[in-house]
């Protein structure tokens, strides 16, 4: 009889892959991003190391002690940070933990070539929306998509604290270095959060969470204003068979 207990629990472990295996593709998180603002806690929730082997894999998140980006696009990964003088220096390697993190898989992508100038991150995320819904995906579940295409100009973010003042809303604000390009050929790896995620791996009353990669000097961050020009192409998932 005790070994019920165990061989049940293999079989929904099981089951469990054979799903995701089955799926086009699936989003999942470790960590909460209020357990940063609320109570300062840098400490890494998930090794990406544990990740590493997984196909097709895109992920974004801060790193470990508030020191950076994490941002991993088709299972390639980017970790800015900065050197002493604020420089930004970016590091292919998955050794590092993330505080909190949304990451997916995507095995077959649908193409949408976006023929106007999208101007904010708010006409990004209704143009996704839109063209999700269009598509059969369930906005109420989560989602990876990407962005390529050139930008007019965008402003980026790479959080890195610096001292050991105890964090809060304006603290969180002050460690935030930013950095901006023009005309700049990128990728943008985002995420729709669907009901589960908003607010937890999203900032409050928003459903998208989007990082940049520059196409040219490999730079990331984290998008906070951008102007992409028309003819960039959205990829969203082919939808999971029912």
């Amino acid at each position: 009889m005790k070994y019920i207990p165990l061989l049940l629990s293999c079989i929904l472990l099981s089951c469990s892959f054979n799903i995701q295996a089955n799926q086009n593709y699936w989003v999942k998180h470790s960590g909460d991003r209020m357990d940063i603002i609320k109570q300062g806690n840098f400490s890494g929730t998930i090794d990406l190391q544990d990740l590493e082997n997984i196909d097709n894999l895109f992920a974004i998140g801060p790193l470990e002690g508030l020191k950076g980006e994490i941002t991993i696009n088709n299972s390639k990964p980017s970790i800015s940070t900065l050197t002493q003088d604020k420089q930004q220096k970016d590091i292919a390697s998955f050794k590092h933990k993330a505080i909190f993190l949304v990451y997916g898989s995507v095995k077959e992508w649908q193409e949408i070539v976006i023929n106007k100038e999208l101007i904010s991150l708010n006409e990004i995320e209704q143009f996704v929306k839109e063209h999700a819904e269009n598509h059969d995906l369930p906005l109420n579940k989560p989602f990876p998509f990407k962005i390529k295409g050139v930008a007019e100009r965008i402003t980026y973010h790479v959080i890195y604290k610096q001292d050991n003042k105890p964090h809060s809303k304006r603290e969180h604000q002050r460690s935030k270095v930013k950095f901006s390009k023009t005309n700049e050929s990128n990728t943008i790896v985002g995420f729709w959060s669907g009901a589960e995620g908003e607010g937890v791996y999203t900032h409050p009353n928003k459903k998208t969470h989007m990082h940049y990669i520059s196409n040219y000097s490999k730079d990331s961050g984290h998008i906070d204003a951008i102007k992409l020009n028309s003819g960039a192409v959205l990829f969203i998932p082919k939808p999971n068979k029912k």
